[in-house]
């Protein structure tokens, strides 16, 4: 049975982060990077479509994050705070995600249009570009917040937005009584 979950033939990688629902997005009016963003996504063994929604959703994240301070800096450091502290997310498949991106070459790709998640797509301007929300120097860093936040059976946005809460709370000193 194929459902939009599934992809084209049983070779290719997951496209979309188990539990997502699906939202195809026309970036027509990225076409001049098209071959940029292939490249890129090659080369960090990923599909496009996962390649560039990481960075769209990092770059979401980072616009919620500046009234906290500086988005890398608490990203790294709530990544730096949960090193050697291992959970366990009950979804199998969401566990699996982070794991799957990185274990296979497909170059299957369907542009000009994406497969992102809707909750992704919402936060986007219908028919704008998305090339200057990709910085692909920030790759490693959100897929290392993606494989976190899977962990617990989150959102890259979810957990990256409550860690550098809880980061922002334990630096600010208690009230005076």
């Amino acid at each position: 049975m194929s459902s939009v979950f599934q992809l084209t033939s049983t070779a290719d990688r997951p496209r979309l982060r188990p539990g997502e629902r699906p939202h195809w997005l026309d970036v027509e009016a990225d076409r001049d990077s098209f071959d940029t963003w292939r490249s890129a996504a090659r080369d960090r063994g990923v599909p496009v479509d996962v390649w560039v929604s990481l960075l769209v959703e990092l770059d979401l994240l980072f616009e919620d994050l500046r009234r906290l301070g500086e988005p890398k800096e608490l990203l790294r450091a709530a990544l730096d705070r949960d090193q050697g502290v291992h959970h366990l997310c009950r979804s199998e498949r969401l566990r699996a995600w982070p794991v799957e991106l990185m274990e296979s070459a497909s170059t299957h790709d369907d542009l000009p249009e994406l497969l992102v998640p809707e909750r992704v797509a919402l936060r986007l301007t219908p028919g704008s570009s998305l090339d200057p929300r990709l910085d692909g120097e920030l790759f490693e860093l959100a897929y290392e917040c993606e494989a976190q936040a899977a962990a617990r059976c989150r959102t890259l946005e979810s957990w990256g937005l409550s860690e550098a809460l809880a980061l922002c709370s334990s630096e600010r000193p208690a009230p005076d009584d």
